[in-house]
């Protein structure tokens, strides 16, 4: 082999390594429909309704109608809005009018959420700190929406 496709083929594998070592730092959204992404729902719902839901029996179960889902290793950031299956809105009867904001963790092939940004109005800085004390500091930063990185940036300087 000649010195120039030597050094044409060491290029491209440098590129192509570099490309990948990149990809693995970047958060993805999960297609729709995914196994990964329905995993990720799954361990959201299981979280709203041991937190959230208010009555004993729901007429349907819930789904989630996602506005964002960032994935980086086994960390996700979710923000969904909860629907009744048939699309139809999960009345205050049932659950609070609420936007929900998880940080979910992957463990053992099962998401569960490891902390619950959600909140009914922009938190005052007192409570912002103590949300921050409790923030699970390997969670991925780049992951979490930037008003809450604003937020908790304030707080470290």
């Amino acid at each position: 082999m000649n010195k120039s496709l030597k050094l044409l083929l060491l290029l491209v594998l440098i590129v192509t390594t570099l490309d990948v070592l990149r990809a693995a730092d970047t958060p993805r959204t999960p297609g729709q429909g995914s196994a990964e992404r329905l995993a990720i729902c799954d361990g959201a719902r299981s979280f709203v309704m041991k937190e959230y839901v208010s009555a004993t029996k729901l007429p349907q179960p819930i789904v989630f109608k996602v506005t964002k889902m960032n994935v980086l290793g086994n960390y996700c950031f979710f923000e969904a809005t909860p629907l009744f299956k048939d699309g139809s809105s999960v009345g205050t009867e049932y659950i609070m009018d609420i936007v929900f904001e998880f940080c979910l963790e992957r463990n053992d092939g099962k998401w569960r959420v490891v902390y619950d940004l959600s909140s009914t109005d922009v938190p005052s800085d007192t409570q912002t700190k103590k949300m921050w004390n409790a923030f699970p500091k390997e969670f991925p930063f780049a992951l979490i929406p930037e008003f809450w990185r604003e937020k908790f940036n304030r707080l470290k300087k």
